[in-house]
């Protein structure tokens, strides 16, 4: 008796997983979603350049394409 309740828990146990595991590949290939990222702030970096052997600095707006301040002697 023992050992049928074992199975039968094993069993429908599978059964679970097995067909919730389905519903998602399902849901997942029947409807096409799109997201659309939107940045928040810019993307900005330091551009580096040599100038009579010293080095100067100057940060750059990525998603601008603009920069932004003067170059400064590091």
């Amino acid at each position: 008796m023992k050992k049928i309740g074992i199975m039968s828990f094993l069993l429908l146990s599978f059964l679970v997983v097995g067909s919730s595991k389905s519903h998602a590949e399902e849901s997942a290939e029947g409807s096409a979603v799109s997201i659309k990222v939107e940045y928040k702030s810019h993307i900005l970096e330091w551009r580096f350049k040599n100038i009579g052997g010293y080095a100067y600095k100057r940060q750059y707006d990525c998603t601008a394409d603009k920069w932004l301040g003067e170059w400064v002697r590091v």
